[in-house]
């Protein structure tokens, strides 16, 4: 992506500020432009092209390439030729961007040349109204300034490059809650993290909860249940992500029945159908490393996941309505009526049915 600058916003605009002081303290040739115009500035009327009234918001654009906005009282003006110039220069531009002007300059067509950085914090992952801020490039949910600048800086040198993320890459975004909030720093492997198993899980009608009295999640012989991440995925725009069981569960029967991708943007927990094609019950663990991902950078953002499970962090929203009286349910009578009776003929039946479950899961559940 040919970005020529870094925009920084956030609910609190000193926060931007200390980042961009620190990224110029960095010596990495960052040049700090200010986008806030004082109270006092105004813009003269007859200079504007058009406007366009938004609620009680107007917005400018004047006859020059500056990008002019007004938000009641404040000013807010975007030099573009001044930040173009300082590129070509050798430098990394940085705009500051106010709250109350986002969503306005992230609609101007010369936002798609900025690499766009929403700073917040408190798990603001979780509060489905953000989703304003879904054309921001990146979104932070940290106020650890120094670990913010080595990603920030980090991210500015691969702009250009896509491929799986290393080690050290998804180190510095789960640092600042990107890819994954509440991660575990000791589920990082080479490229790619190890899921925990969450506490909720759906089995035979009914969601159910594990706890310390009940730590162990039972998968009965040709059985399924719906299982849950403990971690919450927080996808930039421009990451795609890919997961599945690791080998251990495999080797003891179990299979992944639902799509395992992850779109660009997507906010939420990971729900997981998984279906036991042994003979043997097979118990998992409350947090125990279930699943494993793997994250891709794509070369250019793209737009945000914004389906039917976005934000979602609970089973009971996840799953379909007619979950019980779904294909799934009706293969699995067949299977409870075979289990009583013994011979090789009726196992392979079983096994057969069992691989059209998985199949069935993938259309019902989905991705």
């Amino acid at each position: 992506m040919n970005y020529i600058g870094i925009a920084l916003t956030s609910y609190d605009i000193d926060i931007c500020k200390v980042v961009a002081d620190k990224l110029v303290d960095k010596k990495s040739q960052v040049d700090i432009f200010s986008a806030v115009m004082s109270e006092s500035d105004s813009v003269s009327l007859h200079n504007i092209e058009k406007y366009l009234t938004v609620s009680k918001r107007l917005v400018y654009q004047s006859f020059t390439n500056d990008i002019k906005f007004d938000y009641l009282d404040k000013k807010l003006i975007v030099k573009t030729d001044d930040i173009k110039q300082k590129y070509r220069d050798g430098y990394v531009p940085i705009i500051i961007i106010p709250d109350e002007f986002l969503e306005e300059f992230t609609n101007h067509p010369f936002a798609e040349k900025i690499m766009m950085f929403r700073i917040d914090d408190n798990n603001s992952y979780k509060n489905p109204m953000l989703k304003k801020y879904n054309k921001c490039t990146y979104r932070i949910d940290s106020t650890h300034y120094d670990q913010i600048c080595d990603l920030i800086e980090k991210l500015w040198q691969y702009r250009n490059s896509g491929g799986a993320l290393s080690k050290d890459m998804i180190t510095k975004m789960l640092r600042c809650n990107m890819l994954i909030q509440n991660a575990k720093f000791e589920n990082i492997s080479y490229a790619s993290y190890d899921l925990s198993l969450g506490d909720e899980y759906y089995y035979n009608g009914k969601v159910r909860t594990l706890d310390n009295n009940q730590p162990f999640l039972p998968i009965e012989p040709y059985d399924y249940i719906i299982a849950s991440t403990k971690e919450m995925i927080a996808f930039p725009r421009d990451v795609v992500g890919r997961f599945d069981l690791v080998v251990g569960l495999f080797f003891e029967g179990i299979i992944l029945s639902n799509s395992t991708q992850v779109d660009p943007g997507f906010n939420g927990k990971l729900f997981c159908l998984l279906f036991n094609t042994s003979n043997k019950t097979v118990y998992l663990k409350r947090g125990m490393k279930f699943s494993t991902i793997e994250f891709n950078k794509l070369i250019e953002p793209t737009e945000a996941y914004n389906g039917s499970h976005a934000y979602e962090d609970s089973m009971i929203s996840y799953l379909p309505r007619n979950i019980m009286n779904g294909a799934i349910n009706e293969l699995k009578k067949d299977v409870e009526k075979l289990r009583s009776e013994n011979t090789k003929m009726q196992q392979l039946y079983i096994a057969s049915l069992a691989i059209m479950i998985a199949v069935l899961a993938l259309k019902s559940i989905g991705g």
